[in-house]
């Protein structure tokens, strides 16, 4: 018992707390990654959410620092330049690829050649005369 007692204070130095917590730290940062990012992001890298998931829990328990590194330096990357962040591809703000929000009154992009319906849209409808304004009163 002495003997376990000695060897427990010689490696209870404030080195060993410091890469504790550092430890602690990499793998809730790898487990809270990797939940936040689509399936379909680490389907694409060749990688699994689930075993990284897994890892980051064992993580927790032993060889954190050493799984934090690996999926912050080759993981995390990969991941990035496949999905480009949380939640699917960035398009680089304004509308995705895909054009504007169907059903909304949007002006037509420039250069489809539209033209405006005949009389502008605004005076009376075609074969008829307008109808008369309404009586005061």
């Amino acid at each position: 018992m002495l003997n376990v007692l000695a060897v427990t204070y010689r490696f209870s130095s404030p080195v060993f707390l410091i890469l504790g917590l550092i430890s602690f730290v990499l793998t809730v940062f790898t487990i809270v990654d990797a939940a936040r990012r689509p399936e379909e992001q680490f389907t694409a890298a060749g990688q699994s959410k689930t075993l990284w998931i897994i890892l980051g829990v064992v993580g927790i328990f032993c060889f954190g620092l050493i799984i934090g590194i690996v999926y912050l330096a080759a993981i995390r990357p990969k991941l990035e330049r496949v999905g480009g962040g949380y939640g699917g591809p960035s398009y680089g703000g304004g509308y995705p690829p895909s054009g504007p929000p169907s059903g909304g009154n949007y002006p037509p992009p420039p250069g489809t050649g539209y033209q405006p319906p005949p009389g502008g849209g605004y005076g009376p409808p075609p074969g008829g005369d307008a109808p008369p304004p309404p009586s005061p009163g």
